[in-house]
């Protein structure tokens, strides 16, 4: 499974940055170096970081990636302390990270320029048996600790709240919106809530029949009729609960099963991966509570809502951004300066929008102050008055001019 969201998230969410810098966090040293030679294989632009490199090689490979020279590192925990790079667009945990303090610092390394940035974790109970390994090395309180700290990263992992509310509440801070417009639960359009009480007896049943001995998987199959070697090895083909869940998809029932997890309906047992009926789940079993969730066949997000929180940066010139972020690269290596020392990338992609002709013009501009005013606009100015002649561009009203101005 993690294969086919790793084919994936090479398809499809690399391309949402293509030149942009970015972290991919892996849990172990090997699984760093399988998917550092995959992505290079594939063309990318990457480097490995981990513990097991010289630390000359860790140095060297962090310094290519501080100054833009590669696009991406794939690293272990071991990454990121002390850098401030500000252009990090996007963070990738390949696997569950150990802990929600873990995960918020590693999140916290992807936008720090002001401008949006990504933070895609890719989750699968599969994860969940390394760390419960290494949780079973420790001694008895320091597991006890460890179990508490899994347990509040799935439950983070599962909501359907906004995902920011059990991240300040594990913080100790209250939340303001119970809609922050920004992560994956909040961008989803929203459906009205149904009665799910139906499916979840079933799914519950079937839990039952199977001695609580099995995960999600078995228990999908067994509903939606199966023909697996388990579900015939196990006789629970001849279940009252074989094949009566065939109205659904199996990713509608995984979506339904993580719900009833969440809702306290079901235990997930870490140390065997079964399921586990909670007594909230008699109640559901015997008609005395209804359950409430939502029934998706497929997830689709609203776009709108990042467009809306750059403005007219979305429509920036991307033949001039990329004539800019050449002549900065350029400007960097020869100051001996990590590139986003010059300018943001924020302020790169305003001015490939408004396309200032003079130096008043740059000095409106966001992060361009009397020193690299005076240093660099004669420069800058030269490559975007040369781009608006080489592509024959009008000069803007004054009015675009202000509007583009309320950006910040």
């Amino acid at each position: 499974m993690k294969l086919l969201l790793l084919k994936h998230f090479l398809q499809q969410f690399l391309k949402q940055y293509p030149n942009e810098s970015g972290i991919i966090y892996c849990f172990s040293r090997k699984q760093t170096d399988d998917l550092y030679t995959m992505l290079r294989r594939r063309g990318y632009s990457v480097r490995p970081y981990h513990a097991g490199l010289s630390d000359e090689e860790r140095r060297q490979n962090q310094d290519l990636f501080i100054r833009d020279d590669i696009q991406i590192i794939v690293a272990t925990i071991a990454f990121g302390m002390g850098i401030n790079k500000s252009n990090v667009r996007f963070v990738v945990h390949h696997d569950l990270p150990k802990s929600l303090d873990t995960y918020y610092q590693e999140i916290g390394r992807a936008g720090r320029d002001g401008l949006p940035a990504h933070c895609l974790l890719l989750f699968s109970y599969g994860d969940i048996q390394k760390i419960k390994y290494f949780i079973q090395q420790k001694n008895e309180q320091e597991q006890k600790v460890a179990n508490i700290l899994l347990s509040t990263l799935l439950g983070f992992a599962e909501t359907d709240l906004c995902r920011r509310i059990p991240l300040l509440n594990y913080f100790g801070e209250p939340h303001a919106l119970d809609n922050c417009e920004m992560c994956d639960n909040c961008r989803i359009q929203q459906k009205d809530l149904v009665d799910i009480t139906i499916p979840a007896q079933m799914f519950l049943s079937c839990v039952k029949r199977t001695d609580e001995l099995f995960g999600a998987g078995h228990i999908i199959d067994v509903l939606r009729g199966s023909k697996s070697q388990k579900a015939l090895k196990f006789r629970h083909d001849t279940l009252s609960t074989y094949g009566i869940g065939t109205m659904y998809l199996a990713k509608q029932w995984r979506h339904l099963s993580r719900q009833f997890i969440h809702k306290g309906l079901l235990m997930y047992e870490y140390e065997h991966g079964s399921l586990k009926l909670t007594p909230k789940a008699w109640e559901v079993l015997r008609g005395k509570e209804t359950v409430i969730g939502r029934l998706e066949e497929a997830k689709k997000e609203k776009r709108g809502n990042l467009k809306r929180e750059n403005g007219a940066l979305e429509s920036y010139d991307p033949l001039l951004f990329e004539a800019l972020r050449k002549k900065r690269k350029e400007l960097a290596d020869q100051a001996n300066l990590p590139p986003f020392t010059i300018f943001h990338d924020r302020t790169l992609k305003e001015m490939a929008v408004r396309m200032p002709r003079t130096r008043e013009d740059l000095a409106g501009i966001y992060g361009i102050g009397g020193a690299k005013l005076e240093k660099y606009s004669d420069i800058f100015l030269k490559i975007i008055n040369q781009h608006r002649q080489s592509y024959k561009i009008p000069e803007q009203s004054k009015s675009s001019a202000s509007g583009e101005k309320s950006v910040h």
